[in-house]
């Protein structure tokens, strides 16, 4: 193997006989770290002073890691202030880095000192926000941290918890639980809702709690496993439920990434991975000690200092006091990887983050594509691609005849499919290129093993969507940036999440151009910048100033959100700033309402009146108030012409004192009327009734032409009348669809429902035709897809009535019948007596068999007027 494979390879441990165990150095010590002046073996420090500021000692702090490869938080441990130095601050804070050791936000925590309450736990939620917890309940939740300007929101766990104190506190994805010193579980599964609960006790009086854990829901129910004297229980909110019956008492437990397996650890050092409460592996100390063959390895003794999930099939234990981390897969091998000193350790979906004071490491299991292209002496045919490759590189003749070989035996297809996997495991830029190197050149030469074109292209467009993703990827690892994901949590997270987090951090640059790469639109990135801008700019700097600086920066872009970073530099006290950036956005709808706010009435009224657009035009006079309509309706400017006409057609502003008013001064009962029938519809009580005879009275008093007044009055009772029967029809069959319907829209709700009886009656008071009535009926029919229905509507037709074969047809055909249905109507049709019209409807829709064959001309001539149309399209354009 050439040397890549062998770099590769020295960072991997075996894993029994089955596989490898990786632990790659995301992170060494970074400049940013200084080693104590007492000691320079250890002691490193966290933090870069941008402002002069001394780094972050872990020796003296609590860490706290947020889930894909996101924040650090480190918190003063108070078992060590014997140790600090000087006069302790008046307020606590909170040091926020990102994984490379860049300090990225000091927060401080309001109300919380070294007198008052205590900090219990700190965490992170699924979004990135900061959690945390003191001693009695009381919860800060800090949002955009990273940001310089995080805001904070408080609430409390609640009365009990504040009276017995918290004993343990789990920080999950949405939400906290929390133990107090009663042993009662208290917890909240949603920070928005922010509603504390109890879940149920362990059923188990006056045994011993020793610890707990949150397991992992995609349910949104809040569940807990937790250590109660020598068992297991599961608890929710209902019930509790025991197992691991006398294998404990257990000191520590962790739940998988995924909520499906549950790890402990006993008193007796037993190692315990449990799925649906069975036990799948059980590992003692002293049996994973006896695997190991260094003989400089040390034994640890005691319990382990942390247990988490490395991904969801395999646990790590780490010892403080002989620094030994033992890795244990759900299938039983385990492995002592060398890792070191560890801090703490953070879950990932595909492995864990080992936090040390020398630098950051991550650990995981090596799928086997991996191991198949990379493991020395490999003769996978990964392997012999990736060799074949290389040797290309040398101009090396060997090349072509380990190609050739992996074309002979027909694994083509499979190298190139390995190497793009190993590629997408890898963390290494030039393991990633040489990968994807191979798997193209195999690429090139899929013609000789297979002529599936479509699946060529396929394999293509994937190569080019891992390498964009491992771009993207490598660039997020880069130290200033530090975030390292992998493929497997980049899947997991998004992209639009990773946009955010970018934007929190202020490295709008890189979110631009992975936007550019990925093809989304900008519009979120620039909204965030500009906000960032206006809050981050001086107050004495000028709003001309920062609006040049702002239209510098953004309109080399399309669709800048202008509204948007407007309304915010109008919160921010920049109302003229904020003027001047409301005149570039294009949409008038978004002007408006920022206009009428930065006090620009008149420009709101002329851009409204030349937008013409109704809802607008009423949002401004309802905002406005009379002035408004005096400048509307009194102003001799030709901007305003038309603008009376707009308002007597918002049909959507129904109600409003300003616009009836504006109705009646201007005589028009026309549009009164109008208004108030469409009032009546919508209830059947007494405030309908009124709106009717009000519509009546408006259309009486009709000067200018009082006999179509008086219809258009007898038509208000004719609409009365319908009103109360669908009003009696929506109590009687207890459902609400007749209310608002016409006359045959509530005839064909009644046949669908059932209600033939009804319909008829209804038919009969409003003088509805025979044929017209068929017509709904079949259009019923047809809508509820009852076939058979419309077969024996079909069988009882009269040749002579209203209604005739083709017109079933047309609406069967339209309604996207059946072939069986369609049969059905033409069979209905008597060959003997109507042989004619029974071709004809066979043939429209291609039952030629049922057209007689002395009538093949005429079959052949409806054939070709039909054409490819559908027969529905045909029907209606004939009418």
């Amino acid at each position: 193997m050439d040397e890549v494979e062998e770099d590769a390879f020295v960072n991997w441990r075996p894993l029994g006989s089955k596989g490898y165990v990786s632990c790659e150095t995301l992170y060494p010590c970074p400049s940013s770290w200084t080693l104590q002046a007492s000691d320079q073996n250890e002691g490193f420090r966290w933090g870069t002073a941008t402002d002069g500021a001394k780094p972050i000692d872990l020796e003296y702090m609590r860490t706290f890691c947020c889930g894909h490869g996101g924040l650090v938080a480190f918190v003063r441990d108070e078992s060590k202030l014997v140790l600090q130095l000087g006069v302790p601050e008046s307020e606590e804070h909170v040091h926020v880095c990102t994984l490379s050791g860049n300090l990225v936000e000091n927060v401080e925590l309001r109300g919380i000192s070294s007198t008052r309450n205590r900090i219990l736990h700190v965490g992170w939620t699924g979004d990135e926000r900061l959690v945390v917890v003191t001693d009695r309940g009381w919860t800060l939740v800090y949002s955009e941290v990273g940001s310089g300007h995080s805001s904070c929101d408080e609430f409390s766990l609640g009365t009990a918890c504040e009276q017995e104190g918290l004993e343990e506190v789990k920080v999950f994805s949405t939400g906290v639980c929390a133990r107090t010193r009663e042993n009662h579980f208290w917890g909240v599964g949603d920070f928005e809702a922010r509603m504390p609960f109890r879940l149920a006790d362990p059923d188990m009086p006056g045994a011993t709690v020793h610890c707990f854990d949150v397991i992992p829901s995609l349910g949104g129910e809040l569940e807990i496993v937790v250590a109660v004297g020598s068992d297991l229980a599961i608890v929710d909110a209902g019930q509790s439920l025991k197992f691991a019956t006398g294998l404990g008492p257990f000191v520590q437990v962790a739940s998988s990434p995924n909520g499906l397996m549950i790890a402990a650890v006993n008193c007796h050092d037993i190692i315990y991975i449990f799925h649906n409460e069975n036990i799948v592996v059980e590992i003692s100390l002293e049996e994973a000690a006896m695997g190991e063959d260094d003989s400089s390895f040390q034994t640890p003794s005691g319990t382990p200092t942390l247990l988490a999930w490395c991904g969801v099939n395999a646990v790590v234990a780490h010892w403080e006091d002989t620094a030994s981390t033992l890795f244990v897969d759900v299938d039983g091998a385990c492995t002592w990887i060398p890792v070191g000193e560890v801090v703490t350790i953070a879950p990932e979906l595909d492995g864990a983050v080992f936090l040390r004071r020398k630098g950051v490491q991550f650990c995981r299991l090596v799928p086997q594509d991996a191991v198949d292209v990379l493991e020395p002496g490999s003769v996978r045919p990964g392997a012999l691609l990736h060799d074949a490759r290389e040797l290309l590189g040398k101009e090396d003749v060997r090349s072509a005849s380990e190609l050739l070989a992996i074309v002979d035996q027909g694994d083509l297809e499979e190298a190139v499919q390995t190497c793009l996997n190993a590629a997408g495991f890898e963390l290494s830029v030039s393991r990633q290129q040489s990968l994807i190197r191979a798997a193209c050149f195999g690429m090139a030469f899929a013609p000789l093993a297979s002529h599936d074109t479509k699946s060529r292209y396929k394999r293509g467009t994937k190569v080019v969507e891992l390498a964009r993703s491992l771009r993207i990827l490598n660039a997020l690892r880069q130290p200033h940036i530090g975030l390292p994901l992998t493929l497997v949590q980049l899947g997991s997270l998004g992209l639009p999440r990773i946009l955010e987090r970018l934007c929190t951090l202020g490295h709008f640059l890189l979110a631009l151009d992975i936007c550019e790469s990925m093809g989304h639109t900008p519009q979120n990135i620039l909204l965030k910048w500009g906000k960032r801008k206006i809050s981050a700019t001086p107050a004495n700097v000028a709003d001309k100033n920062l609006f040049d600086a702002l239209v510098e920066n953004l309109t080399a872009y399309p669709e800048v959100p202008w509204s948007s970073i407007a309304k915010h530099a109008l919160q921010r006290g920049r109302k003229y700033l904020a003027s001047m950036l409301i005149d570039l956005d294009t949409a008038v709808k978004r002007q408006i309402p920022l206009l009428l706010q930065t006090g620009g009435l008149e420009d709101a009224v002329r851009k409204s009146s030349v937008e013409g657009d109704p809802d607008t035009i009423f949002q401004v006079i309802k905002q406005g108030g009379p002035g408004v309509r005096k400048m509307l309706l009194e102003s001799p400017s030709k901007e305003y012409q038309g603008t009376e006409a707009i308002l007597k057609e918002v049909e959507r502003i129904r109600g409003h004192a300003l616009y009836l008013d504006y109705l009646a001064q201007a005589r028009d009962h026309d549009t009164l009327a109008l208004f108030h029938s469409r009032q009546g519809p919508l209830s059947v009580n007494v405030t309908a009734s009124t709106s009717w005879n009000h519509a009546k009275a408006h259309l009486e008093s009709v000067e200018e032409a009082k006999k179509e007044g008086k219809l258009l009055s007898s038509a208000c009772v004719a609409a009365q009348r319908l009103q109360q029967i669908q009003g009696g029809l929506e109590a009687s069959s207890g459902r609400d669809i007749f209310l608002g319907h016409s006359v045959a829209g509530t005839v064909r709700q009644c046949i669908l429902f059932g209600l033939t009886n009804d319909a008829k009656k209804i038919a009969k008071e409003f003088k509805m035709s025979d044929r017209q009535f068929a017509m709904i009926s079949l259009d019923a029919m047809c809508r509820a897809k009852d076939w058979v229905a419309v077969t024996h509507f079909m069988s009882k037709l009269d040749r002579r009535g209203a209604i005739q074969p083709e017109d079933v047809m047309e609406y069967a055909v339209a309604h996207n019948a059946p072939m069986h249905a369609l049969q059905g109507i033409v069979d209905a049709v008597d060959p003997d007596i109507e042989p004619t019209r029974k071709s004809r409807m066979a043939a429209s829709i291609g039952m030629e068999q049922q057209a007689p064959e002395d009538q093949s001309t005429m079959f052949q001539g409806i054939r070709n007027a039909v054409g490819t149309k559908k027969l529905s399209d045909i029907l209606f354009q004939s009418r």
